[in-house]
């Protein structure tokens, strides 16, 4: 199996636009892939760790043989992409827009699905897949314990990221478990007034809705500014990031 290398952002970025499809044997590690026309790209024996593919166009894309562990997938258009043989673990699939996506023999853990129309997508193939589609699903253990291992990953690796990076992630972490604690207070409030899990975690919607945002904004600086090429509404770019 040939050995992995790295690639920074920019490298990949201006790759694609002269025309290179195949990012195949690459390690990735906190590398900011958000708000880009990735779209066609293959990723063969990639291990990819803590990357943002969020807002990106991934059409047609194959990740395949790949390690896929804390990436983002929040937004991004996932229309005919195929993981094959992939280890996917904290994949965060949120307001996801899959159309005949596949996961054949990929090993799933801890998958975040909310607000994706993840019918679209065919798991049928998948093994140890745990998907979570909603609040409600996820108890506080469950997610302390999803935390306390993503902290020890960003430990691990915050050797390899670039420095404004791993502020951004670590800032995401250390937020999430606070205002987590105050959710979940919340919940157990008004579950002991006699109210549902569901129907508590719907009257706070607000509360949800600020705490998604706080995890996943994108207040990080871009490396560089452009033009818009690619955004929510589909248009289709050469490759280049927008602000």
């Amino acid at each position: 199996m040939e050995e992995r290398k790295t690639m920074g952002s920019n490298d990949i970025i201006e790759a694609y636009k002269n025309g290179r499809r195949d990012f195949s044997n690459l390690r990735l590690i906190g590398t900011d892939l958000r708000n880009l026309n990735l779209s066609g790209t293959i990723w063969k024996n990639c291990e990819l760790v803590f990357v943002g593919f969020s807002d990106s166009n991934m059409t047609d894309a194959e990740f395949s043989d790949s390690k896929i562990e804390y990436c983002g997938f929040i937004r991004s258009k996932l229309k005919e992409t195929k993981f094959i043989n992939c280890y996917i673990y904290c994949g965060l699939f949120i307001d996801t827009n899959f159309e005949k996506t596949e996961f054949p023999s990929c090993e799933i853990r801890a998958a975040v699905l909310f607000g994706s129309n993840f019918g679209s997508a065919d798991f049928s193939k998948s093994k140890s897949f745990q998907r979570f589609i909603s609040w409600s699903e996820v108890d506080a253990n469950t997610f302390d314990n999803l935390l306390k291992e993503a902290q020890n990953a960003i430990s691990f690796w915050a050797p390899h990221m670039n420095p404004a990076r791993l502020m951004f992630i670590k800032s995401r972490f250390e937020s999430t478990q606070q205002q987590f604690a105050g959710i979940q207070q919340k919940v157990y409030e008004l579950t002991k007034r006699g109210m549902s899990t569901e129907a508590a975690y719907k009257q706070i919607t607000f509360e949800v809705g600020k705490f998604l945002n706080t995890i996943y904004s994108e207040n990080i600086e871009s490396d560089y500014t452009s033009k818009r090429e690619y955004g929510p509404k589909g248009e289709k770019g050469s490759g280049v990031r927008y602000r």
